[in-house]
């Protein structure tokens, strides 16, 4: 009877003993699965997060790129006129800001390995007074909004080597272009319309006169000047003359400068026949 007795507490003893081993191994299954089951979340959060910042950097990468391109044009630049080209030069250059300084132009486009230009010709008004042409060079203006120096002599030299006759057709070419103007309606815009001619036949005269400075012997040179002098006397009190008949009207100022024109226009004739070689 002790035995069986003996027997049956190692049998309990030993189902309690497993027992508790099979509780443990459960509580321990149980943390592994909890903590598996955190870290799939915080790997699942980790994954939104790159996701989100990864989207976040593509839309400010795409921000970027439209405000460079933008930006690209805005800064574009497109000249098609002599008249635009003189304006964007006023703009970019000290000289702009001088009244006494002159920005001109024939509006002819030319081209060269760069692109295709327009040359302005800058004059100081006071020494063109003092009856010298007053030339402070030239520049090539882009159609790209470029520009650059293009010194008077060089522009001379490039003048020298077109040669009479080319100067002959060119000035055929401007007053061409001066008949086939549309004619304006209003007096004001038919002074502004004939202000422009003016300017562009009177930068055409600096630019021949300056040829001439290069071409003719210092003599030659001096009696021109004087001529000149003259010249410039004769051409004011002509047109002062002929605005006279319009005197208190709207067109005396029409007037004044259209025969300035006119004059202008026959002396660029003249000197190029007379003393280009």
């Amino acid at each position: 009877m002790k035995n069986e007795k003996m027997i049956f507490v190692l049998m309990s003893a030993i189902a309690m003993l497993i027992s508790a081993a099979c509780g443990s191994t459960g509580e321990q299954t149980t943390s592994d699965s909890g903590e598996a089951e955190i870290n799939n979340v915080s790997v699942k959060d980790k994954s939104n997060d790159l996701t989100d910042t990864s989207s976040a950097n593509d839309e400010a990468g795409t921000n970027e790129t439209e405000k460079k391109t933008s930006t690209s044009a805005e800064d574009n630049v497109q000249i098609s006129s002599g008249d635009e080209a003189v304006a964007f030069l006023k703009e970019k250059m000290a000289e702009g800001k001088d009244e006494d300084i002159s920005f001109g132009t024939d509006g002819k486009l030319l081209t060269d390995q760069k692109g295709s230009y327009y040359v302005i010709q800058l004059v100081d008004v006071s020494i063109r007074v003092s009856d010298k042409t007053g030339n402070l060079g030239y520049y090539k203006v882009y159609q790209n909004g470029t520009y650059e120096d293009w010194q008077a002599s060089a522009a001379t030299e490039n003048n020298d080597a077109s040669g009479k006759d080319e100067y002959i057709e060119e000035l055929n070419a401007m007053e061409e272009a001066d008949k086939n103007a549309e004619t304006k309606s209003t007096t004001k815009d038919m002074i502004d319309q004939e202000n422009e001619k003016y300017k562009r036949w009177d930068n055409k005269l600096n630019e021949i006169y300056g040829v001439l400075n290069e071409q003719l012997s210092a003599t030659e040179m001096s009696e021109l000047k004087e001529k000149q002098r003259t010249w410039i006397k004769e051409r004011d009190k002509e047109a002062k003359e002929a605005s006279l008949k319009y005197e208190g009207g709207t067109m005396e100022a029409l007037e004044l400068v259209a025969t300035k024109t006119t004059i202008t226009k026959e002396r660029c004739c003249e000197l190029v026949e007379r003393y280009m070689k």
